[in-house]
Protein backbone atom coordinates (compact mmCIF):
# COMPACT_ATOMS: atom_id res chain seq x y z
CA UNK A 1 0.00 0.00 0.00
CA UNK A 2 2.81 2.80 0.71
CA UNK A 3 6.64 2.87 1.72
CA UNK A 4 6.32 1.74 5.68
CA UNK A 5 9.89 3.40 6.23
CA UNK A 6 10.05 5.61 9.18
CA UNK A 7 7.01 4.42 10.53
CA UNK A 8 6.18 3.08 14.10
CA UNK A 9 3.75 -0.51 14.29
CA UNK A 10 1.09 0.70 16.72
CA UNK A 11 -1.48 -2.52 15.89
CA UNK A 12 -2.63 -4.62 12.53
CA UNK A 13 -2.53 -1.95 9.98
CA UNK A 14 -2.01 1.25 12.13
CA UNK A 15 0.83 2.83 11.36
CA UNK A 16 2.45 6.22 12.77
CA UNK A 17 4.99 8.30 10.85
CA UNK A 18 6.35 10.49 13.84
CA UNK A 19 7.36 13.81 12.80
CA UNK A 20 6.02 13.64 9.32
CA UNK A 21 4.96 17.63 9.08
CA UNK A 22 8.00 19.79 10.42
CA UNK A 23 8.00 22.67 13.13
CA UNK A 24 7.91 24.74 10.41
CA UNK A 25 5.50 23.58 8.46
CA UNK A 26 2.92 23.66 11.75
CA UNK A 27 3.31 26.81 12.12
CA UNK A 28 2.58 28.21 8.79
CA UNK A 29 -0.21 26.05 8.79
CA UNK A 30 -1.58 26.99 11.51
CA UNK A 31 -1.72 30.80 11.38
CA UNK A 32 -3.52 29.84 7.84
CA UNK A 33 -6.08 27.79 9.89
CA UNK A 34 -6.08 30.93 12.62
CA UNK A 35 -7.43 33.38 9.86
CA UNK A 36 -10.35 30.85 8.85
CA UNK A 37 -13.37 32.87 9.16
CA UNK A 38 -16.08 31.46 11.76
CA UNK A 39 -18.42 30.74 8.82
CA UNK A 40 -16.54 28.42 7.01
CA UNK A 41 -15.93 25.55 9.87
CA UNK A 42 -18.66 23.54 9.74
CA UNK A 43 -19.71 20.73 12.10
CA UNK A 44 -20.47 16.77 11.31
CA UNK A 45 -21.99 15.55 14.36
CA UNK A 46 -24.21 12.62 14.92
CA UNK A 47 -27.29 11.57 17.16
CA UNK A 48 -25.44 11.61 20.09
CA UNK A 49 -23.69 14.52 19.49
CA UNK A 50 -20.15 12.94 18.65
CA UNK A 51 -18.13 14.93 15.87
CA UNK A 52 -15.72 17.58 14.43
CA UNK A 53 -15.61 20.59 12.14
CA UNK A 54 -14.52 20.99 8.88
CA UNK A 55 -13.04 24.14 7.48
CA UNK A 56 -14.93 24.75 3.95
CA UNK A 57 -11.47 26.33 2.28
CA UNK A 58 -8.31 24.44 0.60
CA UNK A 59 -4.78 25.41 2.62
CA UNK A 60 -2.50 25.27 0.04
CA UNK A 61 0.32 24.32 2.33
CA UNK A 62 -1.14 21.09 2.56
CA UNK A 63 0.00 20.42 -1.07
CA UNK A 64 3.22 19.89 -0.29
CA UNK A 65 2.98 17.50 2.44
CA UNK A 66 0.67 15.20 -0.02
CA UNK A 67 3.26 15.30 -2.52
CA UNK A 68 5.80 13.82 -0.39
CA UNK A 69 2.83 11.39 1.19
CA UNK A 70 2.06 10.45 -2.49
CA UNK A 71 5.22 9.65 -3.45
CA UNK A 72 5.15 7.05 -0.85
CA UNK A 73 2.21 4.67 -2.45
CA UNK A 74 2.26 2.08 -4.31
CA UNK A 75 1.26 1.90 -8.22
CA UNK A 76 -2.21 1.75 -7.97
CA UNK A 77 -2.75 3.75 -4.91
CA UNK A 78 -4.20 7.19 -4.61
CA UNK A 79 -4.42 9.53 -1.72
CA UNK A 80 -7.56 11.96 -1.50
CA UNK A 81 -7.86 15.35 -2.36
CA UNK A 82 -8.56 17.05 0.77
CA UNK A 83 -7.16 20.09 1.91
CA UNK A 84 -9.07 21.02 4.32
CA UNK A 85 -8.31 21.42 8.40
CA UNK A 86 -10.51 19.71 10.88
CA UNK A 87 -10.99 20.92 14.52
CA UNK A 88 -12.40 19.53 17.68
CA UNK A 89 -13.03 21.71 20.67
CA UNK A 90 -12.85 21.28 24.72
CA UNK A 91 -15.21 18.21 25.30
CA UNK A 92 -16.22 16.80 22.01
CA UNK A 93 -15.75 13.13 21.26
CA UNK A 94 -15.66 11.53 17.87
CA UNK A 95 -17.64 9.12 16.11
CA UNK A 96 -17.03 5.73 16.73
CA UNK A 97 -16.35 4.17 13.09
CA UNK A 98 -14.25 2.79 10.64
CA UNK A 99 -13.13 5.05 7.16
CA UNK A 100 -15.02 3.07 4.74
CA UNK A 101 -18.36 3.70 5.41
CA UNK A 102 -19.22 5.83 2.91
CA UNK A 103 -17.53 3.21 0.58
CA UNK A 104 -19.96 0.33 1.68
CA UNK A 105 -22.32 0.90 -1.26
CA UNK A 106 -18.89 0.90 -4.23
CA UNK A 107 -17.79 -2.59 -2.64
CA UNK A 108 -21.40 -3.89 -2.98
CA UNK A 109 -21.55 -2.70 -6.84
CA UNK A 110 -18.40 -4.71 -7.32
CA UNK A 111 -19.13 -7.75 -6.14
CA UNK A 112 -22.10 -7.53 -8.11
CA UNK A 113 -20.53 -6.70 -11.57
CA UNK A 114 -21.43 -9.36 -13.66
CA UNK A 115 -18.39 -11.22 -16.11
CA UNK A 116 -18.04 -9.11 -19.25
CA UNK A 117 -20.47 -6.31 -18.48
CA UNK A 118 -19.51 -2.53 -19.17
CA UNK A 119 -17.87 -0.92 -15.99
CA UNK A 120 -16.88 2.27 -14.63
CA UNK A 121 -14.20 2.81 -12.21
CA UNK A 122 -14.72 3.80 -8.49
CA UNK A 123 -12.96 4.82 -5.60
CA UNK A 124 -12.71 2.34 -3.08
CA UNK A 125 -10.96 3.46 0.29
CA UNK A 126 -8.58 1.53 1.54
CA UNK A 127 -7.11 3.54 4.53
CA UNK A 128 -7.88 6.54 6.87
CA UNK A 129 -5.16 9.11 7.26
CA UNK A 130 -4.78 12.00 9.98
CA UNK A 131 -2.30 14.55 10.45
CA UNK A 132 -2.02 16.45 13.88
CA UNK A 133 -1.08 19.83 13.64
CA UNK A 134 -0.21 21.13 17.45
CA UNK A 135 -0.52 19.51 20.91
CA UNK A 136 -3.46 18.90 22.93
CA UNK A 137 -4.32 16.85 25.98
CA UNK A 138 -7.06 14.08 25.36
CA UNK A 139 -8.10 13.73 21.85
CA UNK A 140 -6.45 10.55 21.85
CA UNK A 141 -7.15 7.65 19.01
CA UNK A 142 -8.74 4.28 20.44
CA UNK A 143 -8.85 1.33 18.52
CA UNK A 144 -11.36 -0.97 19.92
CA UNK A 145 -11.12 -4.19 17.58
CA UNK A 146 -7.47 -4.02 19.16
CA UNK A 147 -7.55 -2.41 22.36
CA UNK A 148 -4.68 -0.17 21.28
CA UNK A 149 -5.41 3.65 22.18
CA UNK A 150 -2.60 6.17 20.33
CA UNK A 151 -1.53 9.81 21.79
CA UNK A 152 -0.64 11.62 18.98
CA UNK A 153 1.73 14.32 18.85
CA UNK A 154 1.75 17.14 16.42
CA UNK A 155 3.55 16.49 13.20
CA UNK A 156 2.48 13.12 13.42
CA UNK A 157 0.94 11.11 10.03
CA UNK A 158 -1.46 8.12 11.37
CA UNK A 159 -2.47 5.64 8.91
CA UNK A 160 -4.69 3.04 9.16
CA UNK A 161 -7.09 0.23 7.55
CA UNK A 162 -10.52 1.64 6.35
CA UNK A 163 -11.72 -2.14 7.63
CA UNK A 164 -13.11 -2.79 10.83
CA UNK A 165 -9.95 -4.39 12.63
CA UNK A 166 -9.38 -0.49 12.53
CA UNK A 167 -13.23 0.97 14.26
CA UNK A 168 -11.76 3.39 16.06
CA UNK A 169 -12.57 6.70 18.00
CA UNK A 170 -11.28 10.02 18.90
CA UNK A 171 -11.42 10.59 22.79
CA UNK A 172 -12.59 13.40 24.58
CA UNK A 173 -10.57 16.43 24.07
CA UNK A 174 -9.43 18.15 27.27
CA UNK A 175 -7.14 21.33 25.37
CA UNK A 176 -9.27 24.29 24.61
CA UNK A 177 -8.95 22.49 20.49
CA UNK A 178 -7.51 19.74 18.62
CA UNK A 179 -6.34 20.76 14.94
CA UNK A 180 -6.06 17.92 12.42
CA UNK A 181 -6.26 17.08 8.61
CA UNK A 182 -7.78 14.15 7.53
CA UNK A 183 -8.09 12.49 4.49
CA UNK A 184 -7.90 8.83 3.01
CA UNK A 185 -5.97 6.34 0.15
CA UNK A 186 -8.15 4.70 -2.06
CA UNK A 187 -8.08 1.78 -5.22
CA UNK A 188 -10.59 2.23 -8.13
CA UNK A 189 -12.58 -0.93 -8.59
CA UNK A 190 -14.64 -1.98 -11.10
CA UNK A 191 -18.63 -1.02 -10.55
CA UNK A 192 -21.73 -1.40 -13.38
CA UNK A 193 -21.74 1.41 -15.48
CA UNK A 194 -23.50 4.07 -14.42
CA UNK A 195 -22.87 3.40 -10.90
CA UNK A 196 -23.68 6.28 -8.45
CA UNK A 197 -22.43 6.21 -5.01
CA UNK A 198 -25.21 7.61 -3.30
CA UNK A 199 -26.33 5.99 0.13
Amino acid sequence: MLDLNGSVKLGEDIYVYPNFISAEERIEILKDIESIPEEKWVGHFNEGSQGAETAHMALDKFIPISKRLSDMLDSGVYLGNSLAATRMKKGWVGPHHTDNFDFLNVIKASQNLKEGEDFDTAENSIAGLIMYLNDFEGGEIYYSNQDVTYYPKAGDLVIHSSQDHCRHQVQEVKSDIRYSHSSHLFNLVRVPKGFNNVS
